[in-house]
């Protein structure tokens, strides 16, 4: 289903929650996995800053994530990765705190409680990919996934289109 591009302009970026454009959980409960949409279009002036961080364009990664708790292993932050089309050149950050509320999952400050029985754990998150990506500002098409431990998620594609002042 085609989403309508322009609620992708009402992301709250760099925060949890779901959103207009965030894709919905599966139904299957025992799913591991991230899922991600983003427009397919970014329109940019190149000398603007699109938020509070100083990124030059607002790119909402809108996603959901279900993951196996693992003690067995450091936390580490989820990543988005993005490839040029064009020249096949790989872009990539951790998404990291940048404020209360950002979209990264939190380390784990302690045990489970002997009772809890859960196995996995998820949420939703809407980074914008500009203030964890360093993206040349200039037009461009990537290929956008993120990683997450051993997930990866789906692909999207998205034009960035910087205009001169």
């Amino acid at each position: 289903m085609e989403m309508e591009p322009r609620l992708f302009l009402s992301v709250s970026l760099n925060e949890k929650g779901p959103g207009p454009c965030s894709p919905p959980e599966p139904a299957n409960p025992r799913w591991l996995g991230i899922l991600i949409r983003a427009p397919h279009v970014v329109r940019c002036k190149k000398d603007d800053i699109a938020d509070g961080h100083g990124a030059f364009a607002a790119i909402p990664i809108c996603g959901f994530y279900m993951a196996e708790i693992r003690r067995d292993v450091p936390w580490e932050p989820m990543r988005i990765v993005a490839v040029d089309v064009r020249t096949k050149k790989t872009y990539a950050g951790d998404i990291r705190e940048l404020e209360e509320g950002v979209a990264a999952p939190p380390p784990p400050s302690a045990p489970l409680p002997p009772l809890a029985r859960m196995s996995s754990a998820g949420g939703y998150f809407n980074p914008n990919l500009a203030d964890f990506v360093e993206i040349p500002k200039s037009t461009a098409t990537y290929e956008v996934h993120v990683e997450f431990r051993d997930l990866k998620s789906n692909a999207v594609t998205i034009e960035l289109i910087v205009e001169e002042d």
